[in-house]
């Protein structure tokens, strides 16, 4: 904190306005910044405990001016500083309600920010020459952030942003109820020998039911436009926010192709974050009977829309799980969009930029989202087989979105410097793939016609990601790194798998169409 940390009635105004401005200044960058880091970190810790103490003591300072009748030189200084100040307030204590394990914590965070966020749009309506006022904040404006509410505060911003808010509280009580259908399974006496779907009442799942469709509703997955994309990426985000520590890539050489499309454990391969999303019948049994943290979004979703019994989960499940690889291809290609213009405009190459390490972070992470929701994708289509499943496999293969996912998936269209890491990922992210082609290309309600398209957009996709494997590899080979080096070592072989794995399937599919 800079300055004096309280402020008297006699006390200097010009003082004090100073003071709150630059602490204001501070919170504001620094949660900015606490935003992008990934939680339990060092950094983000550090940021963390600051803002704990800083934003509720500018809360406190701003209300004890508001005693002071500020003089009309004051005002216009004053009212965009006390704006700010309430702004900062409501979105960090909506932050904190979405990051908290804790749904008590949780609750009171997020009314304690909706009412902040009510004080803020009512200073504007206070006084009538306040009414129209924009107050610009271009600082606050990042790659996680959307919407007008960041780049400039009015109360038809803010307003807007209100009502998305209180759209979006039906997350909070389908979450809240879940947890307490899993609460009283959890406590009703169970038999040793009983089996965990009949401890799971006709009742419970008459509530399951109820939980899906307001939550299908919300994210409709056979929606486009603006708010199909917002509602999409409020449910990427909060997946990410609560199981991004979870995703972790194992070692790329577990298995080599095409061992890896018959010798793979999904279970083993995600560890418990496969049951946490479930995608089958015994997986969701678990979750509901299982009480923990506070459950996600997609995990309410996927849970109650399996448990509940109702038959056309399966083609639900699909849709949503390729909705999200899509939402994050999508946001992979903003991060590196926003990665390009920052160093465009601070004039910087790629080597000088210090935010690099975050962006590569960022990259990976979506990277492994796409993997898992693929595996995902699989994995219902394995679990279920109805009629109803089949129309919907039918649609997606010959729609653009498919064409989008697997053209994206199979070719590496970061502009990040290629590594061992992105290199594994990548490798990961094509056996992955390769595993949801080869079980829609032997799904029985598929016909004949749609597989036959279904090779052909692969077999495309793969000679354009082979001409491109193949000349990135020359690139490594001639590369002025130390061959020594076992790092290195890997690189070329992970690379050099990649490039055989694609082989591998471009001559499969060769001979099946010898024409």
């Amino acid at each position: 904190w800079y300055g004096p940390e309280t402020f008297e009635n006699d006390g200097n105004l010009e003082l004090a306005l100073q003071a709150l401005a630059i602490n204001l200044l501070n919170a504001e960058l620094r949660f900015k910044r606490c935003e992008s880091h990934d939680i339990g970190s060092h950094a983000y810790q550090e940021d963390s405990d600051v803002l704990a103490f800083i934003v509720p003591n500018l809360l406190q300072f701003v209300s004890s001016m508001f005693q002071l009748e500020v003089s009309n030189e004051s005002e216009p200084t004053f009212f965009p500083l006390q704006c700010r100040v309430y702004w900062l307030t409501s979105s960090y204590y909506l932050w904190i309600g979405r990051c908290s394990n804790d749904a008590f914590i949780s609750k009171d965070a997020e009314e304690f920010g909706l009412g902040c966020l009510k004080e803020t749009i009512m200073f504007f309506s206070k006084c009538p020459q306040n009414e129209g006022v924009l107050i610009k904040t271009p600082h606050l404006v990042s790659i996680g952030r959307r919407g007008d509410h960041w780049s400039a505060i009015s109360a038809e911003a803010l307003s807007k942003y209100r009502d998305h808010l209180q759209s979006s509280s039906i997350v909070s009580r389908t979450r809240q109820r879940f947890q307490e259908i899993q609460s009283g399974v959890q406590g009703r006496p169970r038999l040793e020998d009983e089996e965990t779907a009949d401890i799971i009442s006709a009742d419970d799942k008459a509530k399951l039911a109820s939980l899906g469709s307001e939550l299908l509703e919300r994210y409709n997955v056979n929606g486009y436009g603006d708010r199909s994309s917002d509602v999409l990426e409020e449910l990427l985000n909060d997946f990410l926010m609560l199981h991004e520590d979870h995703l972790q890539a194992p070692d790329a050489n577990t298995h080599s192709f095409p061992e890896h499309l018959f010798n793979w454990t999904r279970e083993l391969h995600w560890g418990r974050i496969w049951t946490d999303i479930p995608s089958s019948e015994a997986a969701s049994m678990i979750n509901v009977s299982r009480e923990g943290s506070r459950p996600s979004i997609i995990q309410v979703l996927a849970s109650s829309l399996i448990a509940s019994d109702e038959s056309r989960w399966s083609s639900s499940l699909f849709l949503i799980f390729s909705k999200m690889v899509l939402t994050s291809l999508l946001s992979r290609a903003q991060i590196f969009r926003t990665d390009f213009e920052e160093r465009q405009l601070k004039g910087i190459d790629e080597e000088m930029d210090t935010t690099k390490t975050c962006h590569v972070r960022r990259d990976q992470v979506m990277l492994l989202v796409v993997n898992f929701f693929i595996d995902k994708m699989a994995d219902t289509i394995v679990s279920n087989n109805d009629a109803e499943t089949h129309h919907v496999i039918e649609a997606f293969l010959v729609g653009e979105e498919f064409r989008s996912i697997i053209f994206s998936s199979l070719n590496r269209s970061s502009p990040q410097k290629d590594t061992i890491n992105s290199s594994t990922l990548q490798l990961h992210l094509f056996r992955s793939f390769s595993r949801l082609l080869l079980v829609l290309r032997e799904y029985p309600g598929l016909s004949m016609q749609s597989r036959e398209k279904l090779e052909s957009v692969y077999f495309v996709t793969l000679v354009k990601a082979m001409i491109l494997q193949k000349k990135e590899f020359a690139d490594l080979i001639t590369s002025a790194n130390d061959k020594r080096l076992k790092k290195w070592q890997a690189h070329i072989y992970t690379k050099a798998e990649l490039i055989f794995s694609t082989a591998n399937e471009i001559a499969e599919l060769l001979s099946l169409n010898p024409s």
